[in-house]
């Protein structure tokens, strides 16, 4: 029998207990030590789920503990720092998304992890929602015929307490963006990756429509544009009442695909085909919901190697998309989107 598999949480956040909840009910999987600056933050953290010793410090944390792999769940900002020194250190790291708040660093940071043969992985866990999976599955088999445009539409909605709980996304030194950046990111990458394109020019617009004394965008629009020719629109806004289901709709010549989701709250996701037949697609790993699906998804690939498609690399298209949005929408004009990371945004 395999020994547990232990986690290490850089950050106690809101993010790090969502996935602390998570992993507490997967098997095989344990909490190990904790770091947080924030005293009563860390204790509630360690007293919750019965975390190891917990530090004020992220950079003690690595160099005394050595648990199977860090979860790096801090202001964005701060992601560059951490995770290259967990690196350097020989931690394997599931980093939260976004990965860096420029394209250089991002790369940087693949590049580190995949010269020291590391596991660096974004958690974005969607790809593990099962109609966001078939969908890009059925989209990669061709069943669509030629996709002409996809259209995503976020219409969430977020009160004075999600700035209140993390006044660090409020800044977007921070932050490094608003709801394009934290929340559609997620979304955009599964249009990216069931177009199946690269991405290669964006225009983009951004607006402060209910958060007025914020540094970020709590409503962004734009369109991209696809290297082969198809065309992404993306809205993405915080703004919505009430919150609604993420709708991603993928045009083909020979049929129309409607993803609503995600799977985190009741009622589950759905994909809706017209004109083609429904077709069942597997599950890459086992799991009761995409979050769970994800952890072990990366657990196995830090263990056994087992294909998994959250590693950093596969991150980059969509903060590159994102990062050309905020460019367009200061602009004014059409912007290049920048994969290797060429361009300091």
């Amino acid at each position: 029998m395999k020994k547990r598999f232990t986690l290490g949480f850089i950050g106690c956040g809101d993010m790090a207990t969502d996935l602390a909840r998570v992993v507490r009910m997967t098997p095989g999987v344990a909490i190990g030590p904790c770091a947080d600056p924030d005293i009563a933050r860390r204790a509630a953290f360690a007293g919750r789920f019965a975390a190891g010793t917990g530090y004020g410090d992220a950079g003690e944390l690595m160099e005394r503990e050595r648990p199977d792999a860090l979860f790096v769940g801090i202001p964005h900002n701060l992601h560059y720092p951490v995770v290259m020194r967990a690196l350097e250190l020989g931690h394997h790291v599931l980093c939260e998304k976004p990965l860096a708040v420029t394209m250089r660093q991002a790369r940087e940071m693949e590049e580190a992890a995949r010269e020291r043969k590391l596991k660096l992985a974004v958690n974005y866990q969607y790809r593990y929602d099962r109609s966001a999976h078939a969908l890009i599955m059925l989209c990669r088999q061709g069943l669509l015929g030629g996709i002409s445009h996809c259209r995503v539409n976020m219409p969430w909605r977020r009160g004075p307490e999600y700035f209140a709980a993390g006044a660090w996304r409020s800044r977007k030194a921070e932050a490094g963006g608003g709801t394009l950046l934290t929340q559609a990111s997620h979304w955009i990458d599964i249009a990216l990756e069931a177009m199946g394109s690269p991405p290669a020019a964006a225009m983009g617009m951004t607006a402060r429509r209910r958060f007025k004394d914020v540094e970020v965008e709590d409503l962004g629009m734009g369109t991209v544009e696809l290297s082969d020719g198809a065309l992404l629109s993306v809205t993405g806004a915080m703004t919505a009442n009430p919150h609604q289901r993420v709708r991603i709709e993928v045009y083909g010549e020979r049929g129309t695909a409607v993803y609503t989701g995600p799977d985190d709250f009741p009622p589950a996701s759905r994909l809706l085909l017209l004109g083609l037949r429904k077709k069942r697609y597997s599950m890459p790993f086992p799991g009761l919901f995409s979050l769970q699906r994800n952890i072990i998804g990366f657990v196995r690939w830090v263990r056994d190697d087992a294909p998994y498609d959250n590693h950093a690399a596969r991150s980059l298209p969509a903060l590159a998309t994102v990062l050309a949005l905020y460019r367009s929408a200061e602009s004014g004009q059409k912007e290049t989107i920048e994969l290797d990371g060429g361009h300091s945004g």
